[in-house]
């Protein structure tokens, strides 16, 4: 019979961790209300979280309780006719054996629990197929425990990322659409809330552009928590416009940071190969010659110039486009995320070209009026973010 596993919680929390906090995301997460999630919070001794786990299950529970700020541990559930010690041990000897391979594809390039060939994440791949073959011998035995779902109350299991037909890409704006007209004003005010303090931080010399930058993918996270919600049959609210911030914030501007290094960076060499080829012309009478000055821009020069801007730019956008949606909704470390994004967007060039033809299509419509069509085309398009995500890194077929 093979070992099975319960996740305990005694009690402590998180280093730096408040209560309340930890009450709203424990909540938020696992669907239970705020007082329920508050009297576990107060209870004095050693609550028993989930039982009948596999270690993969175990492990998958444990790190999202301890993403909502709790401290747990996970358990052998020891069989009550033996007399023998657990094996204290084993936590030790688990850390020296070398990770498994990939149980998708079968790659020994398995680090942190995520595999470097295919994307696919170990322990969520696994629990999933523990749930399938949980299903059917539940159905065969009336006195089974009910499966409580704490762990990823999202639709399916992450198995990404997979490539989708070209066809997506407008499929990704019309989901948008439908998540944007169930809360319509709602998702305008946040907007404009949103759009309001980012101008009013702006209005601070250097510092607002750099805190603006950092916080960007923290309202993004937020974002793609009120697109899940509406996934899931909540309501889109307010209050998910700052919900990043109590969500992985962290990892969140971590990402922020590594994308605005990475055009600081592109900044730094555009102006020292630009800085380089105008030093070169000098005060000569090319500079006083418009037609001289048009032929230059027109040059091979600045054309390679241009060429390694694109190539330089276009990875930084691939790596930030989902990473704040697999940081908050998956937990994901800020560079895994933004590695695993990279990989979904290269999977997925053709839904991409498709996608970005009609947003700019739909922009150009916008700004027509005024810019009052942009009221609608950029939360339809934010929330077209979420369902691109769900689309390439959840495959509702697996």
């Amino acid at each position: 019979m093979s070992e099975v596993f319960k996740v305990v919680f005694f009690g402590q929390l998180q280093s730096g961790a408040e209560a309340e906090q930890v009450v709203v995301a424990f909540s938020e997460r696992f669907k239970v209300d705020n007082e329920t999630a508050r009297n576990l919070l107060k209870t004095d001794r050693e609550v028993d979280l989930k039982k009948n786990l596999t270690r993969e299950q175990a492990e998958q529970y444990q790190a999202a309780l301890e993403r909502t700020g709790l401290v747990v541990r996970i358990d052998p559930m020891a069989d009550q006719l033996s007399l023998e010690p657990m094996n204290t041990g084993e936590a030790e000897e688990k850390e020296k054996q070398p990770e498994p391979p990939c149980p998708k594809c079968g790659a020994d390039r398995v680090e942190d629990g995520t595999c470097l060939e295919c994307g696919v994440v170990v322990s969520k791949y696994l629990a999933i197929q523990a749930k399938a073959e949980d299903a059917e011998t539940d159905d065969a035995d009336p006195y089974a425990a009910p499966q409580a779902d704490l762990v990823d109350h999202e639709q399916g299991e992450m198995t990404g990322p997979n490539s989708v037909p070209a066809g997506h890409g407008w499929a990704w704006i019309v989901k948008g659409w439908w998540h944007f007209k169930q809360s319509p004003l709602v998702w305008v005010l946040a907007l404009v809330i949103w759009f309001v303090i980012a101008i009013l931080v702006n209005l601070v010399p250097i510092l607002g552009g750099i805190l603006t930058n950092l916080f960007a993918p923290v309202v993004m996270g937020g974002f793609m928590l009120g697109a899940r919600a509406q996934d899931e049959g909540d309501k889109f609210e307010i209050g998910h416009l700052f919900a990043g911030f109590s969500n992985n914030m962290g990892q969140l501007v971590l990402v922020g940071v590594i994308y605005m290094a990475g055009f600081l960076l592109l900044g730094v060499i555009v102006a020292l190969f630009a800085g380089g080829m105008f030093a070169t012309m000098g005060d000569s009478e090319m500079m006083q010659n418009p037609e001289a000055m048009a032929a230059m821009m027109l040059s091979p020069t600045i054309l390679l110039l241009f060429l390694l801007v694109m190539a330089l730019a276009i990875p930084l956008m691939m790596a930030y486009w989902f990473a704040p949606a697999l940081v908050v909704l998956d937990g994901l470390k800020a560079i895994d995320a933004m590695k695993l994004s990279i990989r979904g967007c290269l999977k997925n060039v053709l839904p991409f070209l498709v996608y970005g033809i009609v947003g700019m299509v739909l922009f150009i419509l916008g700004a027509i009026p005024f810019g009052l069509g942009l009221l609608v085309v950029l939360p339809m398009m934010v929330a077209s973010i979420y369902v691109g995500y769900r689309d390439i890194y959840f495959n509702k077929s697996r």
